[in-house]
């Protein structure tokens, strides 16, 4: 018996899939004869945006969704936004916003608390 050959249009056993000539790192049906999934650092082209396998996180550059991360996605991108609520613009609120027009996910605007600083201000962003 011929051991099981990757790439000869038979899915052998310990094969998921087997595209021929269509197996491709790229493809659905990798050079391997797995299938392609978000986690294997393989990019899945029109699938996945990005695949950074086990450093897929919700708050690094690409989502556990394999997904490239964005302001306004619901999840803060660690060291390159403050906050990320996932609202759209007709969404915003200027006292609780993060995803403003420009969608720069920066941290809120709102007035001063009273224990944070007790001193009378002018600020004509806050006024009524």
């Amino acid at each position: 018996m011929e051991p099981p050959i990757c790439g000869d249009r038979q899915v052998d056993p310990g094969e998921a899939c087997d595209w021929a000539m269509g197996n491709s790192d790229l493809a659905g049906c990798t050079a391997g004869c797995e299938l392609a999934m978000c986690g294997d650092r393989l990019l899945h082209l029109g699938v996945e945006e990005c695949d950074d396998g086990l450093d897929n996180s919700d708050k690094g550059g690409c989502t556990l969704e394999c997904k490239k991360a964005r302001c306004g996605d619901d999840h803060t991108f660690e060291g390159v936004e403050e906050c990320d609520n996932g609202d759209t613009v007709t969404e915003d609120d200027p006292l609780i916003n993060d995803d403003d027009l420009e969608r720069l996910c920066t941290a809120p605007l709102r007035p001063p608390r009273a224990s944070e600083d007790p001193a009378p201000r002018s600020d004509s962003r806050f006024e009524p």
